[in-house]
């Protein structure tokens, strides 16, 4: 019996790594016969770098960076070969912000990885989208980069996501140069515009710290005017994907003049997954929460995508699954990791005992089969 084991990272309780050594040990406990492969998986969000150092022959490398608020601190990214992957969650990650409000956070530090990285000789770099504080459409990685905004003074600055309206004058002929023959591609877990009602400012802000509607407005009326001043670019702010991580998938095709993609199909042919999971016999993934977002481009979502035409079984592991929220197929089965009795604080922080639990019971059912 071959099992692939292949989650994502349960947010705040255990990183995929973990999920994948806590459902290993149990089944070739359990299972003592199954051939067992670990994939831990990532579509772009917190733990992509670690997560791609796992898959690839690649190494930390370690900066000197401003952070989400301006501070300095050492931040780290991937090389491998001609490639270097940095991920925002790394610099400007919500989880390592201190002050968290989208009108003054910062894409500043992930541009100064980006140029680190350059200075590297890297000629293709990956750029992961997922868990930023920010919503400054990638400015401040762009001035980290070269590129100059102006004010109605004529003075440079860098914008946020409260500035952004201030912009008077872009000037990109120093990016330009810098970036020649360079290949940028980015890795997003979300498809949402740059701006209307389902744009990063409405759809994210609030989670970023943007808790009231009319600060909510004012980003998104931010957004706007920036994406008019960076016109030039002839990107569109309602071009899907473009709203990744603040509007860092937007200055990615407009400044970087790279492509977006799905972070989960990305990382399946990265690692062969399909090839890998031909012969397998069952497939295990799982992720913090279940539901109908996790069948657009996640991990999860992938997984039973395949699952689907190759007629394989799954099982989802999740904290909780949505309520009401079910897929009508035989051959895939969703346990919930979470004790009800208790909150959800309670469950993160038992994530990886309850986990344990879970995959027992997981064990128990192949068995009887």
């Amino acid at each position: 019996m071959k099992i692939i084991i292949v989650p994502d990272s349960f947010k705040g309780g255990a990183e995929a790594k973990k999920v994948c050594e806590i459902c290993e040990s149990v089944l070739r406990r359990e299972i003592p016969d199954a051939e067992t492969e670990c994939i831990p998986g990532f579509d772009g969000g917190e733990g992509s770098v670690e997560n791609y150092l796992e898959i690839s022959a690649g190494k930390a490398v370690g900066g000197k960076i401003q952070d989400g608020n301006f501070f300095i601190r050492n931040g780290i990214y991937a090389v491998s070969n001609e490639e270097a992957f940095i991920a925002i969650s790394n610099s400007s990650g919500l989880a390592k912000t201190m002050i968290k409000d989208p009108a003054f956070t910062t894409s500043y530090g992930f541009g100064q990885q980006i140029s680190q990285a350059i200075k590297l000789g890297k000629k293709r770099i990956i750029l992961a989208l997922g868990g930023s504080s920010t919503n400054d459409g990638g400015a401040g990685a762009a001035v980290a980069l070269g590129a100059k905004f102006y004010n109605g003074k004529g003075e440079e600055f860098i914008p946020t996501g409260g500035t952004l309206k201030e912009i008077v004058k872009v000037d990109t002929e120093v990016l330009k140069e810098k970036i020649k023959g360079i290949e940028f591609i980015g890795l997003c877990d979300v498809e949402n515009p740059l701006t209307g009602e389902d744009g990063c400012s409405y759809t994210y802000g609030g989670q970023k710290g943007a808790k009231s509607k009319e600060r909510r407005d004012e980003l998104e009326e931010n957004m706007k005017y920036y994406a008019e001043a960076t016109s030039f670019s002839g990107v569109s702010p309602k071009e899907r994907m473009t709203g990744a991580a603040g509007g860092l998938g937007y200055f990615i095709k407009a400044f970087l003049k790279g492509k977006l993609v799905s972070g989960a199909e990305w990382f399946f042919e990265k690692v062969k997954f399909k090839e890998k999971a031909k012969d397998a016999d069952y497939i295990i993934s799982g992720e913090g929460k279940f539901d109908e977002t996790s069948l657009r481009g996640k991990i999860c979502g992938k997984v039973i995508e395949y699952a689907k035409e190759s007629d394989k079984k799954v099982i989802i592991l999740c904290g909780e699954k949505e309520k009401g929220f079910f897929i009508e197929d035989k051959n895939i089965k969703i346990y919930e990791i979470n004790e009800k009795d208790k909150s959800i604080e309670e469950n993160i922080r038992e994530s990886e005992n309850n986990l344990r639990k879970a995959i027992e019971e997981v064990a128990k059912e192949i068995k009887k089969i």
